[in-house]
């Protein structure tokens, strides 16, 4: 039981890369994100 509570916390990580994912993806839409601008291999290419 011990174990799948701490799974549980861990998921905390993926909530924080689901929110700078889309910050992210804000950002973009904000600038007009244009074409040129890809996220390759999770990251930002300018």
């Amino acid at each position: 039981m011990r174990h799948e509570r701490e799974r549980e916390r861990g998921s905390g990580l993926d909530w924080i890369t689901l929110i700078l994912m889309a910050l992210v993806l804000l950002l973009f839409v904000l600038n007009g994100g244009d074409g040129n601008e890809v996220i390759s291999g999770g990251m930002i290419v300018k």
